[in-house]
């Protein structure tokens, strides 16, 4: 039998050619597909998944309440410390437009020596669907973001948390607690603060909007809970952090956020009853 068996190796390694395509046949007559074959003899069978790091999701829907600020660092947490060890983990990101999308699912396994990257892409646009087999032999860290490079059967790409932006723009993934503001009536402040307060001490995936009126032009600054549990101010297309949240009896006090520094909502609108 091991006569037998180290014959047929030696055959197989000096018709290389032959044994591939003896193995296509084999594989498509067993209704494993042709493209599904191609990939197999590519990138090899997929590895065993091991740790689950999670999903990462990045929809134009809005988030659910209640869902942690820092979820999407948790995954991206998970996956890097295992990538640093070369430990079999597997995590996904998928990216949801209206009539399009892609989910990415990663795991980590070790491969001639080195730590590569088995991937695979189902995307989709309006009825037609798409399924890439691929292989990463590098991931890199630049703040909080994950780089797949050096990938065969797909561009390089990246594995990154929700996106921190104004509530008015496209890509925007937190929850809307709220607007307060004399030209937003219909929202009540005490509840859109409270939710906001809330979400500061425990850490969700929520913002608040308060608008003012400055010279007759309506001013807009958005306060967001970031990704890792701390608050992002953007005063129009500007970008700052504040450093503390205090929720007292006549609002929510911001303090030092950039250059504005301490910034005061009051809990009821200007002409209302305190």
């Amino acid at each position: 039998m091991k006569e037998w068996a180290a014959r047929l190796w030696s055959w197989i390694r000096h018709h290389r050619l032959w044994s591939s395509v003896i193995l296509i046949v084999l594989l498509v007559s067993m209704g494993y597909g042709l493209p599904r074959t191609v990939n197999f003899i590519r990138f090899g069978p997929p590895p065993p998944a091991g740790q689950n790091c999670g999903s990462i999701i990045h929809s134009e829907a809005p988030p659910e309440q209640n869902t942690r600020a820092d979820a999407t660092i948790q995954v991206l947490t998970c996956f890097w410390h295992a990538y640093q060890s070369c430990q079999p983990a597997t995590m996904s990101q998928t990216e949801a437009a209206t009539d399009a999308g892609a989910t990415d699912t990663v795991t980590i396994e070790q491969r001639d020596n080195h730590c590569a990257i088995y991937g695979q892409e189902d995307a989709s646009a309006n009825t037609e669907t798409r399924n890439t087999t691929f292989l990463c032999n590098q991931l890199s860290k630049k703040g909080d973001t994950l780089q797949l490079s050096s990938c065969d059967g797909l561009a390089d790409f990246a594995l990154y948390p929700r996106n921190i932006t104004g509530f008015f723009g496209m890509d925007h993934e937190s929850y809307l607690c709220g607007i307060v503001g004399s030209t937003h009536p219909k929202w009540e402040p005490q509840q859109v603060e409270s939710c906001f307060f809330t979400a500061y001490k425990q850490c969700l995936n929520d913002g608040m909007v308060y608008d003012t009126l400055e010279n007759g032009t309506e001013v807009e600054r958005d306060f967001i809970i970031d990704d890792h549990c701390g608050i992002v101010y953007l005063p129009g297309s500007s970008t700052a952090t504040c450093a503390s949240l205090q929720l007292r009896a006549d609002g929510l006090h911001f303090m030092q956020c950039g250059t504005d520094g301490d910034i005061f909502v009051p809990s009821s609108s200007p002409g209302s009853p305190t």
